[in-house]
């Protein structure tokens, strides 16, 4: 009978998973030590060990924003998470049942680094409509005066990455018109990063006179099936480190990767757009990369989720590698 009752509270905890990510219970309750205490005491009553776990959850989220010098004034998800009832307030400013505050304090103190795989494939705490609309809704995105076709996320996100690493080289491969070149090597030079912009495209008839005249973008004519002839060895290696390699042509992923990754070094970043969005595009991302040696090329989560879980048009696509 006593182990029986012991079992129970894990009983009755596997009718509540799937959860709302779509996991099961073994593979949520490993994830922190603290969040699976609430069903290794039998002598605690059933609602008091689902209370403890939340607590457990609460406390150590609390710990990590201290440790991390996060501050409530210039973080407002921390101010809230600072609160003594969390998941009163989480459902009183926001409407969230509590499932979903445990979801996403899960998600918080989860690990930085994390392979492709393990990431169990493309899940977003955005919505579809959300995150097109987020390009514009009534008008596009701007930059220079120019369609800058990225999401007011993922600008964002590359204004904080471009802070953090400080990149000497940026390489992107797909102009389009040159927005996104002449952002880059704008928010660059607006923090003193003396970068220089590479930019390839197969259709230079396109690209903004912008792009020619910024002395610090140099723009490649060239379809990028061609890449090891347009960005030779001997050129990559004439390319000051750190680089940030944003691959946003969507075709040819297996020849980039297999071309420059030999070449880049450790701390280096690449980052993969809307490849990920698109019917059968993490396939595509996992096939590229599944013969790197192990652990080289990790997802980077505090970017991929600065926002929430993949609100970004590179879901589980931003690639830091470790030598």
């Amino acid at each position: 009978m006593g182990g029986l009752e012991a079992a129970r509270p894990l009983m009755v905890a596997r009718c509540l998973f799937p959860d709302e990510a779509g996991r099961s219970i073994d593979q949520v309750l490993p994830v922190r030590g603290a969040i699976s205490e609430w069903h290794t005491d039998p002598g605690m009553p059933m609602l008091g060990r689902f209370k403890r776990s939340r607590r457990a959850l609460a406390t150590e989220s609390r710990e990590a924003i201290s440790k991390m010098g996060i501050d409530g004034r210039t973080c407002y998800f921390a101010g809230i998470v600072r609160q003594k009832n969390l998941f009163k307030s989480m459902y009183q400013w926001a409407g969230l049942r509590p499932g979903k505050v445990e979801h996403l304090l899960r998600e918080f103190l989860s690990e930085r680094y994390v392979t492709y795989v393990s990431r169990g494939g493309m899940r977003s705490d955005m919505q579809p409509l959300a995150l097109i609309l987020s390009q514009g809704y009534k008008r596009g995105l701007e930059w220079r005066g120019l369609p800058l076709g990225k999401t007011c996320y993922d600008i964002c996100i590359y204004q904080q990455m471009i802070q953090d690493l400080q990149p000497r080289s940026v390489i992107e491969l797909g102009t389009g018109l040159g927005a996104s070149a002449l952002f880059l090597a704008d928010t660059c030079r607006s923090i003193g990063v003396p970068a220089k912009v590479v930019t390839l495209d197969r259709n230079a008839d396109a690209v903004s006179e912008q792009v020619f005249d910024d002395e610090s973008i140099e723009f490649i004519a060239g379809d990028v099936k061609d890449i090891s002839e347009l960005l030779t060895v001997e050129k990559l290696t004439g390319l000051p480190h750190p680089w940030l390699i944003i691959e946003d042509c969507h075709v040819h992923l297996q020849g980039i990767i297999d071309h420059l990754f030999p070449l880049m070094a450790a701390d280096d970043y690449l980052v993969i757009e809307d490849i990920g969005h698109q019917p059968g595009g993490g396939r595509i991302i996992r096939k590229a990369i599944e013969s790197l040696p192990a652990k080289s090329l990790m997802v980077d989560t505090f970017y991929t989720d600065l926002f929430g879980r993949n609100a970004t048009c590179s879901p589980d696509s931003i690639f830091r590698k470790f030598a």
